[in-house]
């Protein structure tokens, strides 16, 4: 917008334009208290404008006259300041919190130096109420042990949860005093995160630079945070051994599917090998013990019929199947056992008795004692 040399119709005009303008947006922005234009005609010359404000912070904005500049000095920031930093910064600035008395209210400004041809003409600026920008941040928590705060480029608290307005880093924790410096050369979204210690307890913090050359900040305790990689953690070691007792389990029960067939047949293979072709085998199964259960016991039953073939080559003709000569010479040695058997076993009776009746008449009777 060129103001240089515009008749007073124009100008006027241009102003009211930029009063709905200005007004439209303000009364759209949520926590507005007080919104203002203030341009020169000339450079030089007796800002004109508008100033908007409300005496509480329920009432409606209203229009308020405006006051003049140029009677107060450049270095008057109390009544001044707001028009003279955004020309000395020649960039939008973020003006520090400050307590409006009129309406008792925290307040935070944001002002733009206005050009023309590279010369500074005027301002344009909101006053917004502190608060919302606090509840935004007390909103701020995502964690259960974490609180958000908000301090200055120069480590004085705006906003926190435990400490008062003003308060300074070192009285949040001594380790944070460190902090200040970087603070000052925050540049815009840059963040950090840093460890600290308060009353015991193990705090992160992470930190990010604001437009407002402020500096957001979440403390979060050092255990909540760990708390997920923990249970993770713990949740992978149960699982881990959870699957380790169950390859276990497997590993046993395969091991006495194996093992214990093949145990039952190291057994037989032993009385086999003592001469008794009756052993009983472990039943087949379907894997590799059941194919070789199932070819020892073929391999039995050809020791059985090789032997029983052998038995009746030996004691039968040949040519008559009669038992022969050698058969009947088993047949009586095994009657002849039988004999010395009984033999030896009834003499071994009659002996037991023999003793027993000597006993007997040496003992003397007692009444009721029949001989």
């Amino acid at each position: 917008m060129a103001l240089d040399g515009p008749d007073d119709e124009t100008y006027d005009a241009a102003l009211q334009d930029m009063e709905r303008f200005v007004s439209s947006i303000a009364q759209n922005t949520a926590g507005v208290c007080t919104y203002y234009l203030r341009i020169a005609r000339h450079p030089g010359e007796e800002p004109e404008g508008f100033f908007y404000t409300r005496r509480t912070l329920d009432a409606p904005l209203t229009k308020e006259p405006i006051s003049r500049i140029l009677d107060y000095d450049p270095s008057d920031v109390e009544h001044v300041g707001w028009y003279y930093q955004p020309a000395q910064a020649q960039h939008p600035i973020w003006m520090a919190p400050y307590h409006n008395q009129n309406i008792d209210l925290y307040m935070v400004s944001y002002v733009v130096p206005l050009y023309v041809d590279g010369d500074f003409v005027g301002v344009i600026g909101m006053d917004l109420d502190f608060g919302v920008i606090v509840d935004a941040i007390r909103k701020t928590k995502p964690y259960k042990t974490g609180e958000a705060s908000l301090v200055s480029d120069d480590g004085l608290t705006q906003y926190h949860a435990s400490h008062e307005t003003g308060a300074r880093m070192a009285e949040i924790a001594p380790e944070l005093d460190g902090l200040v410096d970087r603070f000052a050369s925050l540049e815009d979204d840059e963040a950090g995160i840093c460890g600290y210690t308060v009353d015991g307890v193990s705090k992160q913090l992470g930190f990010c630079g604001l437009r407002n050359d402020m500096v957001l900040m979440l403390a979060v305790e050092t255990s909540e945070i760990n708390a997920p990689a923990i249970n993770l953690l713990s949740r992978v070691v149960l699982t881990g051994l959870a699957l380790m007792a169950l390859m276990a389990f497997v590993v046993v029960s395969v091991s006495n599917r194996i093992t214990g067939p093949l145990l039952q047949l190291a057994g037989a293979a032993d009385r086999i090998a003592q001469g008794d072709l009756d052993v009983r085998l472990p039943e087949p199964t379907n894997d590799e013990v059941g194919m070789l259960t199932r070819s020892f016991d073929v391999t039995v039953q050809s020791l059985r019929a090789y032997i029983s073939g052998m038995h009746d080559k030996a004691y039968r003709d040949a040519l008559t199947m009669v038992k022969n000569k050698a058969a009947y010479d088993e047949a009586a040695q095994e009657l002849e056992r039988a004999l010395a058997s009984r033999v030896h076993g009834h003499g071994h009776r009659r002996l037991r008795s023999r003793r027993c009746g000597r006993r007997r008449r040496a003992a003397p009777c007692r009444q009721g004692d029949v001989r």
